[in-house]
């Protein structure tokens, strides 16, 4: 019988449309297909969620432990009062903490997998291996908007990136083994126990009841993900006004679509400002955009980790251009799978190229599809991820007979 494993989270998995929710999924499948599988979280990340959607899960993992969060003032005070980062200590639930711990007892629990630093406080008391995926360097992505920032927010941002740089050296301190996405991310972050684990994207073959969306009278450009994210709202925003319009003088037919959820007001006046703008808000499948995509534009301006963004695209069989940072920690471009481009003249250059050049696009996708299979595909993450379950085992065995 398989040994079970626990994986703690405070993003709901599923629907898995935003980066940091199809890492966890990908993971939980990854790890069921070695381990048996206890999903914690707490109700807060089940907010908005449909039963329909956790029943879903329940049949993915072979436990879900849902714990009710703790009143916001019981939550508040133990996590300010702990002189963590306020990424981390807003986020924290001492209900949460013994959940994880009476799960491992339950189930005699091998490892824990921790995901995101939020997460990280739940290692204290832990009688199991640990790893902890930090998925990418947040301390230098709060350090990475701080140019971006208001001048009020440029000191809170500065500070916060200060916490979290001493927070991510406790956490590789702690755990037994990290992961992380890139590299790039992985120095950064320090630690001699770091796995350097992408989250993987398969190629899609179609056929799995995503029909692309019905676009009228339109080559549709596509910019996908969290539009809740700074980054995410400040590369639609540069790309809508210092792009789009040399865009749409070769290309009057081209539609510019900003899909994902939360979008801001900045976001969302683009749609009421510019006609060829199309807000989307969150949908039930990113897919059936990218399906009905003739380019996929990744304009990032600030940002870490490996920008799901592309994956997304890659898998979909679309062409992309991005910003040199939207390739860090990936290299598609040194393979030929996106074209760079950063100044807004020649952005717009690369997109019409594309659009215009189905030579062009084929050989783009081509060499972006065989890059995703080589760098991305599930057995490869799979053999990385469980490697990082045992090395972490071995370590806290080696730490047991000290």
């Amino acid at each position: 019988m398989s040994e079970w494993i626990c994986y703690v989270t405070s993003r709901f998995p599923w629907p898995p449309n935003s980066g940091a929710e199809r890492r966890v999924f990908q993971q939980l499948l990854m790890l069921g297909d070695h381990y048996k599988v206890c999903l914690v979280t707490s109700s807060r990340s089940l907010e908005g969620v449909s039963d329909e959607f956790v029943e879903e899960l329940r049949g993915i993992v072979d436990d879900l432990v849902v714990v009710p969060r703790s009143s916001r003032w019981v939550r508040r005070g133990a996590g300010l009062a702990s002189g963590w980062p306020l990424q981390v200590a807003r986020a924290y639930d001492g209900s949460l903490h013994q959940a994880i711990r009476q799960a491992e007892r339950r189930h005699d629990a091998v490892c824990t997998l921790y995901s995101l630093v939020r997460t990280a406080p739940y290692m204290g008391g832990r009688r199991t291996a640990a790893v902890l995926d930090f998925c990418d360097a947040l301390s230098f992505q709060f350090a990475r908007r701080v140019e971006h920032a208001r001048p009020g927010m440029r000191a809170v941002l500065r500070a916060e990136a200060h916490l979290l740089r001493q927070y991510e050296r406790w956490c590789n301190r702690s755990a037994d083994v990290t992961t992380i996405t890139t590299r790039a991310d992985a120095d950064r972050v320090g630690g001699g126990a770091t796995y350097v684990i992408p989250t993987t994207y398969e190629i899609s073959d179609g056929v799995d009841g995503a029909d692309p969306v019905e676009i009228i009278d339109g080559t549709v450009l596509v910019f996908t993900g969290d539009m809740s994210t700074q980054y995410s709202e400040e590369a639609a925003v540069w790309f809508a006004h210092q792009v789009l319009p040399t865009v749409l003088r070769q290309v009057p037919t081209a539609r510019f679509f900003i899909v994902g959820r939360a979008p801001g007001p900045r976001i969302r006046q683009l749609s009421r400002d510019l006609d060829a703008v199309t807000v989307t808000g969150a949908v039930e499948s990113v897919a059936s955009y990218l399906r009905a995509a003739s380019v996929a534009v990744v304009p990032l301006q600030f940002g870490t980790g490996i920008k799901n963004k592309m994956l997304e695209a890659f898998a979909e069989g679309v062409p992309v251009v991005a910003t040199t940072l939207s390739d860090e920690g990936m290299g598609a471009a040194s393979a030929g799978g996106v074209t760079l481009a950063d100044d807004p003249a020649e952005f717009a250059h690369a997109v019409v190229r594309l659009v215009q050049n189905i030579e062009a696009r084929s050989a783009q996708v081509a060499a972006a599809t065989a890059f995703a299979r080589e760098r991305y595909g599930r057995a490869l993450v799979t053999s990385q991820l469980v490697a990082s379950v045992e090395g972490a085992r071995r370590r806290a065995a080696r730490t047991q007979r000290r």
